[in-house]
């Protein structure tokens, strides 16, 4: 029976392991993939922004269209001081311009980085979401396998402990048996037979 148990131990035994070690390399196998698409992911942020840094934004500022062809006339002119003036209104314009192209850069940069980000975030959703079923589902397996051995176990250890009773049974039967054949035969031994006699002939002697 302790034989019978040691190994059924080892085998349970071993039975958790295989099942920790399955859950160990889902964990490891999901967690490369949200390595990987991280990875991924600062790449194309990475790829975002400097392609923002590099893009020409067009834009048109028409009061700069018109400022600029008005000082070209005041040139012509001779007109100094009135295109001194126009100069200043033209740099006023031209930073103006600058800084909305900027501005849009900065809001198309944005927008890109919103949507990688939302598609980010639903990759990873996906994975986790992925990584929980391929758990959930081997956690069932394991379940049912756990079940389905512990019954095992069960049916072995009752029929050990019948076949155990039956060998019992038999040796005891085989003692009665064996043990009747003695006493049968020890009561035809020559000595006892003799004993007997003479314990009649004394009783007889007696009587007389």
């Amino acid at each position: 029976m302790t034989a019978l148990k040691d190994k059924q131990r080892d085998i349970y035994n071993d039975f958790i392991c295989d099942y920790d070690t399955k859950r160990d390399e889902i964990d490891l196998k999901y967690k490369n993939k949200i390595e990987e698409t991280k990875k991924k992911y600062n790449e194309e942020k990475k790829e975002i922004k400097n392609n923002a840094s590099k893009k020409k934004i067009q834009l048109i500022n028409k009061k700069l269209i018109v400022l600029k062809d008005k000082i070209k006339r005041m040139l012509k002119m001779g007109l100094l001081n009135e295109a001194e003036i126009i100069k200043k209104e033209i740099e006023i314009e031209n930073n103006k311009l600058i800084k909305k192209k900027q501005n849009e850069k900065i809001k198309q940069s944005q927008i890109k980085l919103n949507n990688l980000k939302n598609k980010q975030n639903k990759k990873l959703n996906e994975i986790l979401l992925n990584c929980d079923k391929e758990k959930n589902d081997l956690e069932i397996s394991f379940n049912k396998e756990k079940k389905e051995l512990i019954y095992k176990f069960k049916n072995q250890l009752t029929d050990f402990e019948m076949f155990k009773k039956k060998e019992i049974n038999n040796k005891k039967k085989k003692y009665i048996i064996h043990n009747s054949d003695n006493l049968f035969n020890k009561s035809f031994d020559k000595n006892n037979i003799t004993k007997k006699l003479e314990d009649e002939e004394e009783s007889l002697a007696d009587i007389i």
